[in-house]
């Protein structure tokens, strides 16, 4: 056989062997974005139901590019499973049955690996300013905050921690406060994509400064709250102590 021959031979063998196996994917979860670019602040083009089969065109580090023939853009890889597909009939009648025992390789990465956010639009580590008000004595004052995404399982688990300062208050009142928080919270998937509402649980450490002195405590509390068009914050922390209840109310920005 001649070297022609044996170029065009070998070419012809990648494109049925790259024919022969198409590669789909399966949607995981419900309203995913479908991105113009594989950015998370890409521009949203369209939004696909969960179950819904593609077929993938390429691959870009944790970014699928994705077409379902009327919709053509990038997803998370991660929120996305790939779904093995029988081989499609041999192209030339020189096919033998050992092709059937051919395994495709897909250049895909695994739908979830470690360390890897299922939510591609939340960063692993968000931080947010904003005013708190607290009911013990109606002061007012600053709020700091630090929200960590973990990569797991559950990619709507987040770790929440705030510092609470209080700066103006009333006349009458003794001393003042600040707060550490640490709280567990789960944020809900609605069907608004403008708000998030979460809930969760943790402790609060209290310190108040006084002229007599100084006293702290840490005590259990639960929050609930919701991200607004995942840049705004606002939520009530309440906590429980022996003999009495305390209210924290804070709002903010989160960036």
């Amino acid at each position: 056989m001649s070297i022609g021959k044996k170029v065009v031979f070998g070419v012809a063998l990648v494109l049925c062997a790259s024919l022969a196996f198409a590669e789909s994917v399966r949607v995981k979860s419900a309203n995913v974005n479908v991105r113009s670019s594989p950015t998370a602040t890409a521009k949203v083009v369209a939004k696909l139901p969960q179950g819904k089969m593609l077929e993938v065109i390429e691959v870009s580090g944790q970014w699928t590019r994705i077409t379902d023939g009327a919709i053509t853009g990038w997803v998370s890889s991660a929120l996305v499973e790939r779904v093995a597909e029988a081989p499609a009939p041999a192209a030339t009648s020189g096919s033998s049955s050992r092709s059937s025992g051919t395994t495709a390789r897909s250049s895909a990465p695994p739908a979830h690996r470690a360390g890897h956010r299922a939510d591609s639009d939340e960063k692993i580590l968000n931080f947010g300013v904003g005013a708190t008000w607290e009911n013990d004595s109606g002061g007012l004052g600053v709020d700091g905050r630090v929200l960590f995404t973990p990569a797991s399982s559950l990619p709507d688990l987040r770790i929440l921690g705030a510092v609470d300062i209080l700066f103006l208050r009333p006349s009458d009142a003794e001393g003042t406060p600040f707060h550490i928080t640490g709280n567990g919270i789960y944020v809900f998937r609605t069907v608004s994509e403008d708000i998030h509402p979460y809930l969760g649980a943790g402790l609060v450490y209290t310190h108040v400064s006084t002229d007599l002195g100084s006293g702290s405590s840490t005590d259990f509390n639960i929050i609930g709250g919701a991200f607004i068009k995942k840049q705004f914050f606002a939520d009530m922390r309440v906590s429980f102590s022996s003999g009495s209840t305390g209210l924290i109310v804070s709002a903010g920005i989160k960036f």
